[in-house]
């Protein structure tokens, strides 16, 4: 009789727990962006979690922004996606985390979360970032940048967090100045090798006339082909001098 009261002790017990764990991997509360996942592995739960915070953000961001349009009846072009959310594993391992066993201990909950005011925080550590590492950053690198710069002001707006127009605008030059110099770090060198072609060309005692003439004008029409591109960048300038 004894070993049964032991038993049934024992079983109330593990509901208990088993409750308690369940009741601590829930949200803290409306105060906190937070994200839910569960997997078979704690690293499958955690990953699932990091991403339904990043979709929980994205909701919000996008649902405020869309009921200050139609309060304003002004259109936003600011478009959102879920990857604008996303936290690296870097900056994953700074958010909090709830992790309890669920189904007996078969599979996991994770619960990972961010109060709203670490969250301001962490948006205006992402854009001090950007201007921090412009230098060592290429084109690519640079356009990304440049295109997600308006999306993170526009989240910063909405969260309150503490970029000023004037902020914004010194970075968005900063970006621009640096892609410049990148694209014609790029480009440059097809420049030089122009005028070295053309330069060689005229100096050949063996060619005629005529042929370099066509010569210099295939050249200067193949860098005309170019010009697109460099008043994208806002340097055709430079191209002008060379042709």
């Amino acid at each position: 009789m004894r070993k049964l009261w032991i038993i049934w002790m024992v079983w109330i017990l593990v509901l208990f727990v088993s409750k308690s764990f369940a009741e601590n991997c829930e949200c803290p509360g409306e105060n906190f962006y937070c994200g839910v996942g569960i997997g078979t592995t704690s690293e499958e739960a955690s990953e699932k979690a990091r991403k339904d915070l990043a979709h929980s953000i994205y909701t919000f961001i996008s649902s405020t922004t869309q009921k200050k349009v139609s309060k304003k009846q002004k259109k936003f072009k600011i478009e959102f996606r879920e990857e604008d959310f996303s936290f690296t594993s870097a900056e994953f391992g700074n958010l909090e985390k709830k992790e309890c066993p669920i189904d007996n201990g078969t599979r996991y909950k994770v619960v990972v979360y961010i109060s709203k005011e670490k969250y301001k925080k962490f948006i205006e550590k992402r854009f001090s970032s950007i201007e921090k590492e412009i230098n060592s950053l290429s084109l690519e690198e640079l356009e990304k940048k440049r295109k997600y710069l308006p999306v993170l002001k526009r989240i910063a707006d909405i969260t309150e967090a503490k970029i000023s127009e004037q902020k914004y605008n010194q970075l968005l030059e900063k970006l621009n100045k640096k892609i410049r110099e990148r694209f014609l770090e790029k480009y440059q060198g097809k420049l030089d090798e122009a005028m070295s072609e053309v330069e060689r060309m005229v100096a050949d005692k063996q060619k005629s006339y005529q042929e370099k003439k066509d010569f210099i004008n295939n050249k200067i029409k193949e860098l005309n082909k170019l010009r697109p591109l460099f008043a994208k960048y806002g340097v055709e300038s430079r191209l002008d001098k060379t042709v």
